[in-house]
């Protein structure tokens, strides 16, 4: 007969008291309790499968360990009670410590950059295993898009599109129970490029009269993006003229009050990313007011204007007793040679030979104590001839 005998161990159980968050580097208390009190034996606590150091002897029913935990994430905890004799061994259920890191950030970038050209900034991430992204930022501004940390860092270039002052930052937002930092911000001044020496050159005017306003004018190259050029005449600043950003000239009126030969200087003062230059002497011819006789001319063609057959180029002078010659022109090409004035009327036979349309004039030549003058434009249209030996038509427009 079998007999069965009773086990007189007594049942223990196991309860776990441990904090629900905790920090690497920072230790944290893990305390078993373990009933009834006057249980004998000890406590081993594990992280997962992994203990976590060596088994705490029970005194009172309690077993405490004081643990840092040096990886981040979800951490399952137990304690698993080993009895001595007299009681059965028990084990905690699980409980969860999430474990965070602090980190800290710090940003690399210049202190100086130029419009146009690419900035690197660098930020670093430590610990170097953190992982997250970083941001780059101007003020309320991002910089690019949120870049990953590899090995504790991060890269970003940037080109600033416009001249000015920047606080930049770096801000890194953690995963994986990484926290966020951010780094202390980076002064940077971006300024305009520097497009090395301009050039300044007067243009105009290479003659002037007494008393009659001119236009002094110079241009700068490259075309700055603003300034003004300063005029000189024979070392005396006469007055100043902002430079035209689309074209690079800068004009000045001016009239000169005495005869002779001027040296005109331009001075362009410079403006941000562009340098100050000065242009060579320009000699500018000042004559005196012309006080011959005024005169007009006026054109008038007849005839056929054919091809082959001829037309009457008369040009009238007023006044009539102006002497001095007429050069009649088709467009710039001379027609004949310049012909007489006689009693204020000159007078050219002339034959086209080829068909189209021609702008005459006449420029009259003064002579002594008359102006010169020359008509306006007549449109001629030369037509061939209609039929063998025809007449065919003209067509004459002022």
């Amino acid at each position: 007969m079998k007999v069965e005998v009773a086990d007189p161990s007594v049942n223990t159980t196991t309860d776990l008291q441990v904090p629900a968050t905790a920090k690497t580097g920072e230790p944290v208390t893990l305390t078993a309790n373990v009933g009834p009190a006057n249980a004998v034996g000890s406590v081993q606590f594990k992280d997962g499968a992994a203990n976590i150091g060596g088994p705490v002897t029970v005194s009172g029913g309690v077993a405490t360990l004081s643990h840092t935990f040096d990886a981040v994430g979800a951490h399952a905890v137990t304690a698993t009670f080993t009895a001595g004799a007299g009681f059965h061994d028990s084990v905690s259920g699980a409980k969860t410590v999430d474990v965070t890191a602090d980190t800290t950030t710090t940003l690399s970038a210049p202190a100086t950059a130029v419009v146009g050209d690419g900035v690197t900034f660098t930020a670093t991430v430590t610990p170097s295993g953190a992982t997250g992204q970083v941001q780059f930022t101007t003020g309320a501004t991002n910089l690019g898009a949120p870049v990953a940390v590899v090995n504790g860092q991060v890269t970003l270039t940037h080109r600033f599109v416009e001249a000015g002052s920047h606080d930049v930052t770096a801000n890194f937002v953690g995963t994986g129970g990484y926290l966020n930092s951010t780094s202390a911000a980076s002064a940077l001044s971006v300024t305009d490029a520097d497009f090395g020496t301009t050039t300044t050159t007067v243009t105009s005017p290479g003659n002037a009269v007494v008393g009659t306003p001119v236009n002094l004018s110079a241009i700068v190259f490259p075309i700055p993006r603003g300034g003004d050029v300063r005029f000189l005449i024979d070392g005396t600043v006469i007055g100043t003229a902002p430079v035209g950003t689309g074209d690079g000239v800068a004009v000045l009126p001016h009239t000169f009050d005495s005869a002779g030969t001027a040296n005109v200087v331009a001075e362009y003062t410079g403006t941000t990313g562009f340098t100050p230059s000065s242009s060579a002497g320009f000699s500018v011819t000042v004559t005196e007011p012309d006080t011959r006789a005024a005169t007009s001319t006026a054109l008038a063609v007849t005839g056929g204007a054919v091809v082959g057959q001829a037309v009457t180029l008369t040009a009238t002078i007023d006044p009539a007793n102006a002497d001095g010659t007429v050069q009649f022109r088709a467009g710039t090409t001379a027609i004949g040679a310049p012909v007489p004035v006689v009693n204020g009327v000159a007078t050219l036979t002339h034959t086209f030979d080829t068909e189209g349309t021609y702008a005459v004039t006449a420029g009259f030549v003064g002579g002594g104590g008359f102006k010169d003058s020359i008509s306006g434009p007549t449109v001629l249209t030369v037509s061939a001839p209609s039929t063998p030996g025809g007449t065919g038509s003209a067509t004459f427009g002022s």
